[in-house]
Order: structure tokens, then C-alpha cells, then sequence
């Protein structure tokens, strides 16, 4: 990594926040967006650790920081980093005498790994974003469920894997304390793309998640 890209990404993260091995650790949605400016403007090359692209990549995502969480009771949302804690997102929720809706029985401690194993269901998740292998941010979802139009990339994300690329963040819906939704399971892991082009799923994908 040069000398300018880094100081660029320094700038972002923080001196802490960029390793020696090309490494960036973002901790907010604003951050990862920033540095994938920053790396655009500078033509360096991006990807998310862990995945092929990253061996050859100027610059390596690690998203193990971003844990940022925020309920806002108007809209009955909660906007999650991939690495939050459900013990947090309930803490969050419960401040404002909020839960997360239809949420079943979870195994995964994080809610990123829960979304990407298929362990919440299609009423739980509003939307979610995600680096994809290439190192482009992805934002899909609706507010409800009729919002969403074309494929529901953010259904097809539940249960994906790494098959979409790293899940970054979730959005979640909320309903009143005591409401008494009963929990919905999810879909369970991929067994397969069930014929969805996801080039054209993905290409079509817009949105956006604020305040992380």
C-alpha cells in the first residue's frame, strides 16, 4: 500500500484502524463507505477478508469492528452492524420498550451470522447491505415488506453464506414491547440459487441503511 492511500485511509479509521498487511478495520456503515471512496479515487483495488479476491487486492475490509447499533422507535427499525450482539440489539430495543419482531430462537451470537446462516425469517429482516466479493456496497430492502420490488435480495441473503458476498450490516424490524408476534424460523442455509440470476439481482439492487 502507498504512502498516499494509507494516509488517505488513516484519515478514515484512524492509524489504529489499518494494518501493516493492507488490512482496514471499519467500525460504522460511514466508514466503509468513505474508505471505498477513498479507494476509488485512488484506483486501488478492494475486498472483503476472507474471500479469493483479497489476495490480490490493494486493500483488505474487515468488518469485525462494526457493532454500532440504533433503534429509532418512529419508523420501528433497528440499523445493526453484521458484528453486533443480539444481547445489544435487545438491550437497544428494550430501552425504548421495543423488540425485534417475529425473532425465533437464535444460535449464532451475531446478528450478521444469523442473517447469513438463515436463522431469522423474512418478517425480522428489512434489509441489509453487504460488501460483495469485487468490493462493491450493496444496499437492498424496504421498510415493509410490500416495499420491496424485483427480487428481494435481502430474502435471498438470508441463509447465503458468503454466496452474496460479507453481510456488513442489517436492518431489522421493531414492533411494541408485549406485542406477542410468535417467532418466525428462518429458511435454514442455501441448498442452491433456485434459478435466480444473481448478476441481474445484484446489478438492480439499491438503497440505503443511515446512522451507523
Amino acid at each position: 500500500m502507498d504512502e498516499h492511500l494509507r494516509s488517505r485511509l488513516d484519515s478514515v479509521v484512524g492509524a489504529a484502524g489499518v494494518g501493516s498487511d493492507a488490512v482496514v478495520r471499519a467500525s460504522t456503515l460511514t466508514q466503509l463507505r468513505e474508505l471505498l471512496l477513498a479507494c476509488a479515487a485512488t484506483g486501488a483495488t478492494v475486498a472483503p477478508a476472507g474471500f479469493a479476491t483479497a489476495q490480490n487486492a490493494d486493500v483488505v475490509i474487515n468488518v469485525d469492528r462494526l457493532d454500532s447499533v440504533r433503534a429509532d422507535a418512529s419508523s420501528l427499525l433497528l440499523h445493526a452492524g453484521a458484528a453486533a450482539s443480539w444481547a445489544v440489539v435487545r438491550e437497544a430495543a428494550g430501552a425504548q420498550r421495543l423488540v425485534v419482531a417475529a425473532l425465533p430462537s437464535v444460535r449464532s451470537d451475531r446478528v450478521g451470522q444469523s442473517v447469513a446462516q438463515g436463522e431469522i425469517g423474512h418478517r425480522t429482516l428489512a434489509g441489509v447491505d453487504f460488501l460483495t466479493a469485487a468490493g462493491e456496497l450493496i444496499s437492498a430492502g424496504g421498510r415493509t415488506l410490500k416495499d420491496v420490488v424485483g427480487y428481494d435480495l435481502a430474502g435471498l441473503a438470508l441463509g447465503s453464506g458468503e454466496r452474496l458476498g460479507m453481510i456488513v450490516a442489517v436492518t431489522l424490524r421493531l414492533e411494541p414491547l408485549g406485542a406477542g408476534s410468535p417467532g418466525e424460523p428462518g429458511p435454514g442455509a442455501w441448498r442452491g440459487t433456485a434459478g435466480v440470476d444473481l448478476e441481474t439481482a445484484l446489478s438492480g439492487a439499491s438503497g440505503d441503511v443511515a446512522g451507523l
